[in-house]
């Protein structure tokens, strides 16, 4: 009993890692433009795709990443000006439902590439079991861990430390006093596209050796990230983290020892006991703090 919960607690702390990266995407940009973009679940579906691609074309799993993190920026970027940015000055209800038509047609548009047909790949990291005692797991899923600690660490100095980190927190403290200030808001708002849809590319590409890949992937992932940015506290990236990684493991152990069936459930039953005890979110702070 203690092994499987062992083994489900990482598992957990896994699926967590990439609720974490997806999810902060989903609030740093809402940070910004109060706007949810339900098509980024999509964008993390385009990093495994992509990911896939690279790594069974040029056998190189390094190159593969960095791939998904390059196509993923760029697309947020070419999102970020072709969709939301003529968007800024209409009511932010016609940009939630210009995302929900930019996420069926992109999942469409993968349909059409590549085919409905589910995906998968292998890599080294996959195979390599490491052993200890009588717990065994794969190497990929230390890799998740490591990566996307020393993603949220560098994410967190990047934020406190730089310039252009505190001008974010500026932007989603007051975007149009920005340009008060000598701050092109247009330019913050496409550094928040491209940064949040490479760490959805991120995922996409150390989730994807693990998981089967298909079209649709992008929307169960964006549902649980929306969740896991409600819980967390929408434009609060510290809880936005925690949440994620509490998120994961219920899931996991959820399924792990009642049933994978009521994986889904324990997901929205934790989102829905969150709302009712504490809608600010897990982690309250002021809105200068929230990023």
């Amino acid at each position: 009993m203690f092994r499987v919960f062992f083994e489900q607690l990482l598992n957990g702390f896994v699926n967590g890692c990439g609720y974490a990266l997806i999810a902060i995407g989903l609030t740093m940009v809402y940070g910004i433009l109060n706007v949810i973009n339900l098509a980024h679940g999509e964008i993390f579906m385009i990093g495994a795709f992509v990911s896939y691609f690279l790594y069974v074309t040029t056998g190189s799993y390094a190159a593969a990443m960095a791939a998904a993190v390059v196509v993923t920026a760029l697309a947020g970027l070419v999102i970020e000006r072709l969709v939301f940015r003529p968007l800024i000055p209409q009511p932010r209800i016609n940009s939630l439902i210009v995302s929900v038509g930019l996420s069926l047609t992109l999942s469409n548009g993968a349909l059409i590439l590549w085919g409905g047909a589910p995906r998968y790949y292998t890599t080294p990291l996959t195979n390599h079991v490491i052993q200890i005692g009588f717990f065994s797991f794969a190497e990929q899923r230390v890799v998740i861990v490591v990566a996307t600690l020393a993603l949220i660490a560098a994410l967190t100095f990047f934020y406190r430390s730089t310039r252009l980190g505190k001008a974010l927190r500026a932007a989603a403290q007051d975007l149009e006093a920005c340009s008060l200030v000598g701050i092109e808001p247009r330019r913050l708002v496409a550094i928040t596209f491209g940064l949040g849809a490479a760490l959805a590319g991120v995922a996409g590409g150390l989730l994807s050796p693990l998981y089967t890949m298909t079209y649709d992937m992008g929307l169960p992932a964006v549902m649980k990230a929306f969740a896991v940015v409600i819980v967390g506290g929408f434009g609060n990236i510290p809880g936005t983290i925690l949440a994620g990684f509490l998120l994961g493991i219920a899931e996991s152990l959820g399924g792990g020892l009642i049933s994978p069936n009521y994986q889904d459930t324990i997901v929205f039953a934790v989102l829905i006991l969150a709302l009712l005890i504490r809608p600010t979110g897990l982690i309250s702070e002021g809105l200068e703090e929230n990023v």
